[in-house]
């Protein structure tokens, strides 16, 4: 009997422990997230959804609050919030900090328009909160439940237009004084663009956006792509949880290797942008994007499952080419290396032929030139050789008049020897000398020694009667020197 009461106070102090367990849980935590309900009553289809949240502390202080949530778009569609961006279709994101503090919670609003019948909620994914110092705090996740009665509707426009208006690709745009609060990215900001265009601007990438309005009022988001000083249509995807790309239209700057060829990709919104594929890689392309960074690069394009991920084109370099000619040149020799002897022996043979034959034309050659050098007496230079100069000058150096023309007495003394040889008669020569009468001869200077020679040939010749007149005397002797070089 004592022992059934001792096992029976066991198990009421186990059933009184556990409730202060979950109590001590609950308490542990440093706060929590809430929405408000619109669930009762139901809202109607076309009509305003505004839903508010909470983020209330028990303990610490706010620092910087980050809350990523998500709802049925097909049921819901966002029109605006405090500090809340859409990032997607289907995602918002929240981002606040403690300035907005409110007693000890922190509250904003967003507001949906209802579209279509259900019961739908606005669930968190993720959210991240602060304290001052940084330390990532415990906070409870709720979620707010909505039902939707009524008629399916599109979601209402309501949005003002400007006087502005685009053309682009042909069809004429209004361009929307404000953007929507739905619309806009996560990243971007409001700006104007030319001081005319309602637009946000995200720094980063260097990038702005208007929205515009199509004639059956439809609105879109285009881009204004800097480069190309024109518009295009704005596709921005997410490719990590941290990392997203926007799709480029404009490529006419693009260079790519000959094995991409060029097509057009459709995301999922149904727009659609330039892509080039390889045979070589089925089920992938490449786009062209602009990344968070600011850099146009390419990015390779799983076609079946819609993934991106960064790709650096590869293109084929003069080395990469020079490299390959030889690879195919060492291919084709190996290939037929029997075939590459034998033409090298032939090809080695012809060439020491023709090195011969060369080579006795021009001994043939060098051997008549040397004997016509030896017969003119001309050296390789082309000037008179040494040993027919030797016998001009012997032959000068044998002359038998050897005077100086120059002086009186050089004339006389020549005078005398040829009149000696012509006249052999001594007293003549002797009578006429002794006269000082000296005939008058035209001295030409700087003459040389043959040429003084045959000058003298010249005189001698002369005959008898042209030494004297008809009186015996000398009046009628002339000496002319001729000139050789004329």
């Amino acid at each position: 009997m004592k022992m059934m009461k001792k096992i029976a106070m066991i198990i009421l102090s186990i059933c009184l422990v556990l409730p202060c367990f979950t109590m001590v849980s609950f308490a542990a935590n440093d706060g929590k997230i809430m929405f408000t309900d619109h669930n009762n009553p139901a809202v109607q289809t076309g009509t305003t959804v505004q839903i508010k949240g909470v983020v209330q502390k028990s303990k610490g202080d706010f620092g910087k609050i980050e809350i990523t949530m998500t709802y049925d778009s097909s049921r819901l569609s966002f029109k605006s919030g405090d500090n809340v961006t859409k990032v997607s279709d289907g995602k918002l994101k929240y981002v606040g900090d403690g300035t907005n503090v409110q007693g000890n919670r922190i509250e904003f609003f967003m507001s949906f328009e209802a579209l279509k019948a259900g019961n739908t909620t606005l669930k968190i994914e993720s959210a991240t909160v602060k304290s001052t110092s940084g330390t990532v705090l415990d906070y409870e996740k709720g979620y707010s439940a909505i039902s939707i009665t009524g008629d399916t509707v599109e979601p209402s426009g309501g949005v003002d237009t400007s006087e502005e208006t685009l053309e682009i690709d042909g069809v004429t745009y209004k361009v929307a004084t404000s953007i929507p609060q739905n619309e806009i990215p996560e990243g971007y900001v409001s700006d104007t663009l030319f001081d005319k265009y309602a637009a946000i601007y995200n720094e980063n990438k260097n990038l702005y956006l208007i929205y515009v309005i199509a004639e059956d009022n439809s609105g879109q988001l285009y881009m204004y792509d800097e480069e190309a000083g024109d518009f295009y249509p704005y596709e921005e995807i997410k490719v990590s949880a941290s990392a997203s790309i926007v799709l480029l239209t404009n490529v006419s700057n693009v260079v790519m290797p000959d094995t991409y060829k060029e097509t057009e990709v459709s995301t999922v919104s149904g727009q659609t942008f330039p892509a080039w594929t390889n045979a070589e890689e089925p089920g992938f392309c490449l786009v062209y994007a602009l990344n968070d960074n600011g850099e146009r690069v390419f990015y390779r394009m799983d076609t079946a499952e819609g993934t991106y991920q960064r790709y650096d084109v590869a293109f084929e370099t003069d080395d990469e080419e020079e490299k390959g000619l030889i690879d195919k040149l060492n291919e084709a020799v190996n290939g037929h290396l029997d075939y590459f002897v034998v033409g090298a022996g032939v090809a080695l043979f012809i060439f020491v032929i023709i090195i011969v034959v060369l080579s006795i034309k021009l001994f043939n050659r060098n051997a008549e030139l040397d004997e016509l050098y030896e017969e003119y007496g001309i050296d390789v230079d082309g000037e008179v050789q040494d040993d027919v100069v030797l016998e001009v000058e012997d032959e000068e150096e044998d002359d038998d008049y050897d005077y100086d023309l120059s002086e009186t007495s050089g004339i006389n003394a020549f005078l005398q020897e040829g009149m000696k040889e012509l006249f052999p008669t001594e007293d003549i020569v002797e009578k006429k000398v002794e006269e000082p009468v000296l005939p008058k001869i035209d001295v030409v200077q700087k003459v040389r020694k043959v040429e003084t020679e045959n000058t003298l040939g010249s005189i001698l010749a002369q005959e008898k009667e042209e030494f004297y007149g008809d009186d015996d005397d000398f009046d009628n002797f002339s000496l002319d020197f001729i000139d050789l070089d004329d």
